[in-house]
């Protein structure tokens, strides 16, 4: 527990900024130590059993990608050809230019013991804490919640976000190790704490503070400078548009496919694999051009998911992703196999073909288990290094983290696949979790690995 008596400034001005961000919670008593922040939100009636945990203004969005404007657009001209008579020559759009436009609903985040709830005027949604398969970080102010084929994309005041987030990540945490959240919920505090809150609370919120902090515009003046900033960046979109966008649309109007089946151009013979260096796999793929292959940045690859309103919507079989620690090398994989007729096997072997062939000298099985929910199964087996594995990790070969997972999802339409790799430990589960909600999955994915390879 902190000293409360004697909270630095920065903390202080760390819990005035929190309060004055989110009307609906004082996080104090969660600050010094004493419980959950209290939670002023009327409107909202828990199940039985169930209490809040937090609440937040938040916003749930969607990239779209349309058209925002024309290029070279005429309206015609006017002729008198006679008294009365005017004929007007046809007018032209010109060259379409196409954006991604982001589309925002303003609502309510409710975090409680048993779900997370979003409450807005033109989007609402609720997953259970036990449905939820995925919570991902997308940039400081925003992160996307996965429930099933569901996905969301949440926004939040910076300065909200940690604790939307963290309190998300503690519910899931003590759900699955089974913690009675109705007596953490009701812990009374004594008249010394109640009144120290009080004390820290009114002399936060009497803070000034440092205009650095704020992170958003107010007022008709910060309308003003984003209107006029918009219109600076259309008329700098149509300049370079009308001169690069013909070249650039006749591209993407004709993807490069190669005349490799989706089976053929993941088994290529010597393919890439995971933790090869980005030099290396591009120069591979410069000799196969096939736009269903994308060797991608994590942050180009968080962009591309942010503008899908569902996983089926993205048509790349494989992206081949950037290490998250060390930029030379590749780090993960997607595979997307929609519309395929595989089994579970295949799908490991694919897994496996795409692992180092040294990678069981330098990992071993931390936990092999299934995840079955209404929409899908989950295979999931994770590893960690051994002892050979860190002396090789600190020697010569950062890339290999000191854990790694794969994932297989099985949906259960029966003919949509995806698979995906990550650093996580348990696979970004903890042990009580996967001993309450999983099944203990037997596999081996030394039978799988090809040497050849």
């Amino acid at each position: 527990m902190n000293d409360c008596h004697n909270l630095s400034v920065e903390q202080k001005q760390k819990i005035a900024i929190a309060n004055r961000a989110n009307p609906y919670a004082d996080i104090v008593p969660y600050e010094l130590g004493f419980g959950m922040p209290k939670i002023h939100y009327n409107g909202f009636f828990p199940q039985q059993g169930e209490c809040i945990i937090y609440v937040s203004p938040a916003q749930t969005f969607k990239d779209r990608n349309q058209i925002v404007g024309y290029s070279g657009s005429s309206a015609g001209a006017s002729v008198r050809v006679a008294k009365g008579l005017t004929v007007r020559s046809g007018g032209s759009k010109g060259r379409a230019i196409r954006d991604t436009v982001r589309g925002y609903s303003d609502g309510d985040l409710i975090i409680t013991s048993k779900r997370i709830i979003f409450i807005g005027k033109d989007d609402s949604f609720e997953f259970k804490i036990e449905k939820v398969s995925a919570v991902k970080v997308l940039d400081v102010n925003s992160f996307v919640i996965q429930s099933g084929r569901t996905s969301k994309n949440l926004s939040f005041d910076t300065l909200i976000t940690p604790y939307a987030l963290g309190f998300i990540r503690y519910v899931q945490s003590e759900t699955a190790t089974g913690n009675d959240f109705l007596n953490i919920s009701r812990s009374i505090f004594t008249a010394e704490q109640e009144q120290l809150c009080q004390n820290i609370y009114s002399e936060c919120m009497q803070m000034a503070i440092p205009k650095q902090t704020k992170n958003r515009q107010k007022g008709c003046m910060g309308a003003v400078i984003k209107i006029l900033g918009i219109f600076v960046v259309i008329m700098l979109a149509v300049t370079v548009f009308t001169t690069i966008l013909p070249s650039i649309t006749d591209k993407q109007d004709t993807p490069t496919v190669s005349d490799y089946s989706t089976m053929e151009l993941l088994n290529l013979q010597n393919h890439p694999q995971i933790f090869d260096t980005q030099a290396s796999v591009k120069e591979f793929y410069s000799q196969v051009p096939d736009d269903r292959i994308y060797i991608i940045e994590i942050a180009d690859k968080a962009k591309i998911e942010r503008s899908m309103e569902s996983t089926f919507d993205d048509d790349v079989l494989l992206y081949l992703i950037q290490h998250s620690t060390d930029e030379d090398f590749i780090g993960t994989i997607e595979i997307n196999l929609f519309e395929q007729t595989i089994t579970i096997d295949e799908c490991l072997s694919l897994v496996a073909n795409y692992l180092p062939t040294d990678f069981l000298d330098y990992y071993n099985n931390d936990s092999s288990y299934i995840q079955k929910t209404d929409q899908m199964n989950i295979y999931t087996q994770s590893f960690r290094l051994n002892d050979a594995g860190v002396e090789f990790h600190n020697d010569r070969a950062n890339q290999y983290s000191y854990y790694y997972n794969f994932k297989i999802y099985e949906y259960l339409d029966g003919k949509n696949w995806r698979i995906e790799t990550g650093y996580s430990a348990y696979g970004d589960k903890d042990k009580g979790w996967i001993e309450k909600y999983t099944e203990h999955w037997e596999t081996d994915i030394s039978n799988y690995i090809n040497l050849e390879n």
